[in-house]
């Protein structure tokens, strides 16, 4: 599992420059990852650990309390499925079930509505990908 040893933003250098509103989502993404993902990944595994052994299918079944949090605190963010576009959000859409599940159209509605105006470049997700990987409950947290 990585660490986050230094206390600054980490900056691009092999990518094309980010536009300005993606270095503020890096800067903010940093924080979450840092603050609130890697300080749960233990409380994450105790619950799991009680749960079933590494390795065993059960820890699938069941949803640790921290990671529902973490997830709302991405949402509030602004952290939420950052690599959604709105064409993949119309395809979401056309497919959804009329429940409220994972496939749901309440879901791919509100998908929908937290868009940001302008979709990121691959060379973009990839910097904030960079970040999410740092920590194991980070791209849980910030996507469905």
């Amino acid at each position: 599992m990585a660490r986050i040893e230094a206390d600054d933003v980490p900056t691009p250098s092999s990518v094309p420059a980010p536009r300005a509103f993606v270095l503020e989502k890096l800067a903010t993404l940093w924080t979450f990852v840092r603050d609130y993902c890697i300080p749960a990944e233990e409380e994450v595994e105790a619950f799991l650990g009680a749960v079933a052994p590494a390795g065993d299918r059960r820890r699938f079944d069941v949803v640790p309390p921290s990671i529902d949090s973490l997830k709302r605190r991405a949402r509030a963010l602004g952290l939420w499925n950052v690599w959604a576009d709105k064409h993949m959000c119309e395809l979401a859409r056309a497919r959804a079930s009329a429940g409220d599940g994972p496939c749901g159209a309440k879901l791919a509605e509100e998908i929908v509505a937290e868009l940001p105006s302008e979709p990121l470049t691959v060379a973009e997700y990839a910097i904030l990908a960079d970040v999410m990987g740092r920590s194991d409950l980070a791209s849980v947290a910030c996507n469905w």
